[in-house]
């Protein structure tokens, strides 16, 4: 396998989801213990056949891909295989919130935020964010339900990318 600069980020995703699972209603929600044992072989694979579609059959190792790509792959990796598993029968007369519901897709967000956060050293406006939060809500939790559509094609990968490029511009001051 491939080293890849973003592996620095797999400990602090780790933390991220977990503080996410402590924090969450586990009458709803498990945590996919498997995800990060199989994360970093999955993201590799898609950064390498990106790679390829970009740059050729060059010397991918050397090439590099933006943030905003890179952003865009972890994040359909989260939606693709999730981290947090909902039942699919809820049977209980008490009903999910809706943050209970989306909390892969609210994971996504906070991850977005906190890489372009560190990424860049601006502060991501999250107080303007709000007018355009619930259309990115919708956007991973369609791709979410039609991941299996979207993962036989690279489009979605830059469509996501230049979806985190304008929320970086717009959002973070």
């Amino acid at each position: 396998m491939n080293n890849f600069n973003s592996q620095l980020w797999v400990l602090p995703i780790k933390n991220l989801a977990e503080a996410y699972f402590n924090k969450a209603d586990k009458n709803f929600i498990s945590f996919n213990k498997n995800f990060f044992d199989v994360f970093e072989e999955r993201y590799n694979t898609r950064l390498c056949a990106l790679k390829r579609e970009i740059y050729g059959e060059n010397d991918i190792t050397a090439n590099k891909i933006d943030r905003h790509k890179i952003i865009a792959l972890y994040i359909q990796l989260f939606l693709e295989f999730p981290i947090f598993i909902l039942p699919k029968n809820i049977k209980t007369e008490q009903l999910p919130t809706p943050n209970t519901m989306l909390i892969n897709e609210l994971f996504c967000l906070d991850f977005m935020q906190t890489i372009l956060n560190c990424w860049n050293s601006k502060k991501f406006n999250t107080k303007k964010f709000e007018e355009y939060k619930h259309s990115l809500i919708k956007l991973f939790s369609e791709y979410m339900y039609y991941s299996d559509f979207h993962k036989n094609t690279s489009f979605h990968t830059y469509a996501l990318a230049h979806i985190v490029y304008f929320t970086e511009d717009k959002y973070c001051l």
